[in-house]
């Protein structure tokens, strides 16, 4: 490792494997955050599944703020929280 090509090779390689294992746990972090189990961070209310992409992320809006965002990380059906027809939480 006294090669400075060496070096910088070991530092870049080191680098992007931590990415490859640190990114998804931080988009998943951020998306959870967003997805806030269903309801919108702005105003409370439920968000509705409106459209799926061809990459597979789902995009969920708010009826009562027109606030959309697109979550392709995290699994929704897990996240939601569970709710009768009344709205209570089951």
């Amino acid at each position: 490792m006294n090669n400075p090509m060496s070096l910088t090779l070991a530092i870049v390689v080191g680098s992007l494997t931590l990415w490859l294992i640190v990114g998804p746990v931080i988009f998943r972090t951020i998306e959870r955050r967003e997805f806030n189990k269903g309801y919108c961070t702005e105003c409370g209310k439920k968000l509705r599944c409106f459209a799926q992409d061809s990459s597979g992320a789902l995009g969920w809006c708010c009826d009562n703020c027109q606030s959309v965002i697109w979550i392709s990380w995290l699994d929704t059906e897990k996240e939601l929280v569970k709710t009768d027809e009344n709205g209570n939480i089951c």
